[in-house]
């Protein structure tokens, strides 16, 4: 069931646009993220749906509604911002009842929704602290009980994690994540941190320059990039971006990168070449599709480390391929140093064309 749908959405300053979507729906109970890099337009759209900013054009629909024009207020939608916005002065239970005590709504449901949001949360017994008196992540908790209280449609997340450290981080949103399960409020989530958001999204939409890239679980993602763009961006360490050739020779035909060449099929070739006129073409090889070996073994590639960093539980190696280095994962038992000889093996890869950056085919394995 769908519960949000954005139909031409738009919003610029000036020569710069922060949002174009043409359509996108989100789905009832959903946990729904929007992830890019600074200035792609995820913060703008999530205020559009708030109803913080006015856009250009466009609609949404909440349940088949349209709210263009609604006030904030009255939108029945709640937002955790990345400041927390507590009222220093305030304790946590006012912090929570904020809300409510502006609606008037009566005392005694004020203290039973405060009660019941406070367990939600996990800080039932700290009602008469100051925010002062809370570590980061109580502060980040106070936050979203004072949204839940007000029983909203759909919560809005503007990058609510990004103030606490690494390790608090981790531990947060999985509490996020379960809190949404249990609430089963349609919640729509904007974070920069592509690890972050594959770990809590039913499902993302990638976003650059306001511009919807793709839409798709955390595996449609990371598996099936639509692009190059959407390959880069999600996965850690990135994905590896080879130029490269697309040669026929008589009845062969390869894949030309220098060091790396790679013979396709019939099939393959001809599905390039239904896709692009283009012979300039990329392969996107992800670090752990990359084997490493200290032993010569058949069909690698002789290949110089120019650095080696050990990352439990793996090792992330720079490796020299012509005068480009590509990034391979390694067990870390597996002990290299600057300047020696291993032998690799490009296990599987996406092939992008260069001109557009859309993907022609995705996952090709060289072997198997």
């Amino acid at each position: 069931m769908v519960k949000i749908v954005l139909k031409g959405l738009k919003k610029s300053y000036g020569n710069v646009v922060a949002c174009d979507i043409d359509y996108l729906e989100i789905k009832d109970k959903e946990f729904f993220t929007f992830l890019g890099p600074s200035g792609s337009g995820k913060t703008t759209t999530l205020r559009i749906i708030a109803g913080f900013i006015e856009p250009d054009a466009g609609e949404i629909y909440i349940d088949g509604k349209s709210i263009i024009g609604v006030p904030p207020e009255k939108r029945n939608m709640a937002m955790v911002f990345q400041s927390y916005a507590l009222f220093p002065h305030m304790t946590v239970f006012e912090n929570v009842a904020f809300g409510l005590t502006l609606k008037k709504f009566p005392k005694e449901e004020i203290k039973k929704r405060v009660k019941n949001a406070l367990e939600l949360v996990r800080l039932s017994g700290l009602e008469d602290r100051y925010p002062r008196q809370l570590s980061g992540g109580q502060q980040q908790r106070v936050a979203v009980a004072r949204a839940i209280v007000m029983e909203p449609e759909v919560l809005l997340f503007d990058e609510p994690l990004s103030n606490l450290d690494a390790k608090l981080r981790e531990a947060v949103r999985f509490e996020l994540r379960e809190l949404q399960k249990k609430l089963g409020i349609t919640s729509i989530y904007v974070t920069h941190d592509q690890a972050e958001a594959l770990v809590i999204s039913d499902r993302i939409a990638v976003m650059n320059l306001g511009v919807v890239q793709q839409v798709g679980s955390p595996d449609e993602l990371y598996y099936a990039p639509k692009n190059i763009f959407v390959g880069v961006f999600v996965g850690s360490p990135a994905m590896n971006i080879i130029d490269c050739t697309f040669v026929e020779s008589g009845d062969e035909a390869y894949l030309d990168a220098g060091e790396f060449k790679y013979r396709l099929t019939k099939s393959m070739a001809e599905m390039i070449k239904d896709k692009t006129s283009s012979r300039e073409l990329i392969l996107g090889i992800r670090p752990e599709d990359i084997t490493v070996s200290k032993e010569p073994r058949e069909g690698m590639l002789m290949l110089e480390v120019f650095a080696y960093e050990a990352v439990k539980p793996d090792a992330i190696i720079d490796l020299k391929v012509g005068n480009k280095l590509v990034k391979a994962l390694a067990p870390e038992w597996l002990v290299l140093n600057p300047g020696d000889k291993v032998w690799c093996g490009f296990n599987k890869f996406h092939i992008f064309d260069k001109r557009t950056g859309e993907i022609l085919i995705c996952g090709v394995k060289t072997h198997g």
